[in-house]
C-alpha cells in the first residue's frame, strides 16, 4: 500500500502500489493529485536501512588500535538511526524535508496553480482557449484518428477489422469526452489554456468520468431526442422537455465535473444553485448559445462546397475546437460565482 498525504489539505491517504502514477481528486479538497511510486515514509525508511555498518564486536576482542574505528562505526550508525548528517557535510536528513521536498523527491508533480487572469481581452482570449500546443495536440488525435480509420475501412474490406475500427473510434470518443470534462475543470480552477494531460489517466479514470457525464446526458436531454425521435407533436409537452434540457443541462454538467457525485442529478440542488446565480446563469446560457449559432454559420459555410468527405475534417475540428471553448466558459462559469455555488467541494 502506498501511504501519503495531500499536499494542498494535508488529508492522509492510502491507496493499492497498482494506484501508483494516477491523478485523482482529493476526497477532502477535490483537488486534482498525482500520487506518488512510492509512500514518502518508506523512500525514507529505505534510505536509513541501506548499507548498514558492519556487526560491532565487544571491545576486548577487538586488536589494539582498533577502538578508535569501532567508535567512528558507531558513531556512524548512531547519525543514521537518528537521520543526523556527518559534519561538515551541509546535506539535509530526510526525515527533516518538508512535506514539498519529499514530494519533490518522489518527483511528485502538483497540479499547476493559476491567477485565473486573462491574457487578452476576454472574448478573443475565450475563442483561443485551445489554441496551444495541448489543446492543438488534442484535436489533432480527436479528429485525425478517425478520419484516417474511416477511410482505412473504405479501402480495407477485411470484415474482421470493422469490430477493431470501432473500438479504436469508442477509445477516442472516450478520451475525447474526458478532455472535455478535465478542460471544464481546469478552467474552474482558473486555468485559462486547455491542460496537458495526454497521459494523465487511465481507461478506468476516463470511463468514470464520462459515464458520469453520461449520466447527466441521459437525465437531462435523452428524454427530448427520445420524444422527437418517435414523432411526439404535443407543443406543451415539447416545451416543458427543452426547458428541462436547456436550464438543467449545462448546470448539472459542471456540478458533476466539479464534484463527481450522483446526488448533483438532483434537480432541486441543481435548481438552487441556478437561483443563486440566476442572471450571470443566463448570461452564460447565452454565450453557450452563441458558440452553438457560430459552430452552425461554420458548418453551413462549409457545405456550400465541396463533398461530404472533403468537409468531415474541418467539420469535425471545428466542432471539437468550440466543444473545448464551451468547456472553457462552463469551467470558467464556476471560477467566478463558486462562492454564490456554495458546493462545498
Amino acid at each position: 500500500m502506498i501511504h501519503f498525504q495531500c499536499p494542498h489539505c494535508a488529508q492522509k491517504l492510502t491507496v493499492p502500489d497498482g494506484q501508483a502514477g494516477k491523478v485523482g481528486p482529493c476526497p477532502r479538497c477535490k483537488t486534482r493529485i498525482t500520487i506518488p511510486q512510492v509512500s514518502p515514509s518508506t523512500a525514507i525508511s529505505k534510505e536509513l536501512l541501506a548499507a548498514p555498518p558492519a556487526d560491532l564486536t565487544h571491545d576486548s576482542a577487538l586488536p589494539t588500535g582498533a577502538g578508535e574505528s569501532a567508535a567512528a562505526a558507531s558513531d556512524a550508525l548512531d547519525r543514521r538511526l537518528l537521520d543526523v548528517p556527518p559534519a561538515g557535510s551541509g546535506s539535509i536528513p530526510e526525515a527533516h524535508l518538508s512535506n514539498e521536498q519529499v514530494l519533490a523527491k518522489l518527483r511528485f508533480t502538483p497540479p499547476p496553480e493559476y491567477s485565473g487572469k486573462r491574457r487578452l481581452p476576454w472574448p478573443l482570449d475565450i475563442l483561443l482557449y485551445p489554441a496551444n500546443g495541448a489543446g492543438l495536440m488534442t484535436l489533432a488525435i480527436i479528429v485525425a484518428i478517425p478520419l484516417f480509420l474511416a477511410v482505412l475501412q473504405q479501402v480495407v474490406f477485411l470484415p474482421f477489422l470493422g469490430l477493431m475500427f470501432l473500438l479504436a473510434q469508442l477509445a477516442i470518443g472516450l478520451y475525447a469526452a474526458w478532455y472535455w470534462a478535465e478542460c471544464t475543470y481546469d478552467s474552474a480552477k482558473g486555468g485559462t489554456r486547455a491542460p496537458q494531460l495526454l497521459d494523465a489517466a487511465g481507461y478506468g479514470d476516463k470511463w468514470s468520468r464520462v459515464s458520469h457525464l453520461l449520466a447527466v446526458y441521459i437525465i437531462f436531454v435523452l428524454p427530448i431526442v427520445l420524444y422527437a425521435l418517435y414523432g411526439g407533436r404535443d407543443a406543451i409537452i415539447i416545451g416543458v422537455l427543452l426547458a428541462w434540457a436547456i436550464i438543467l443541462f449545462p448546470m448539472g454538467l459542471l456540478a458533476m465535473v466539479i464534484s463527481d457525485g450522483m446526488y448533483v442529478l438532483n434537480p432541486l440542488f441543481l435548481l438552487g444553485s441556478i437561483r443563486r446565480t440566476l442572471i450571470p446563469y443566463v448570461g452564460l446560457l447565452l454565450l453557450i448559445a452563441a458558440l452553438g449559432g457560430l459552430l452552425r454559420l461554420v458548418l453551413g459555410l462549409l457545405m456550400q462546397g465541396g463533398s461530404a468527405i472533403g468537409l468531415a475534417g474541418p467539420a469535425l475540428l471545428t466542432g471539437g475546437y468550440l466543444s473545448l471553448v464551451a468547456a472553457h466558459v462552463l469551467g470558467r462559469f464556476y471560477w467566478r460565482y463558486h462562492e454564490r455555488l456554495n458546493w462545498d467541494v
